[in-house]
């Protein structure tokens, strides 16, 4: 179940600048740093990395570039909730 949707409507600035992902963790309620995202673009990767987030990369259309930061997988059922937590222990 998603407690939050952040579109493109709901910012100023949409990706690769940070304010939909600082917006999706004010609704949330809950520091930037105790999130973990999951983006299968660079432009989403690099909003996500420039908010403050561990940005887990999943296989999409096209390759993302490896920065720090980016934990890259090999496919969407790689992301369980135990590895999500391992990225960000303090949640």
């Amino acid at each position: 179940m998603l407690r939050v949707v952040v579109s493109q409507e709901d910012v100023e600035h949409a990706k690769p600048h940070p304010e939909p992902y600082l917006l999706a963790a004010r609704r949330l309620g809950v520091d930037p740093a105790q999130c973990v995202a999951v983006e299968d673009s660079q432009t989403g990767a690099a909003s996500a990395a420039a908010a403050g987030m561990p940005v887990v990369v999943v296989p999409g259309e096209l390759p993302v570039e490896a920065a720090p930061g980016f934990v890259p997988v090999d496919a969407h059922t790689d992301v369980t909730l135990a590895f999500l937590r391992g990225l960000a222990p303090s949640v």
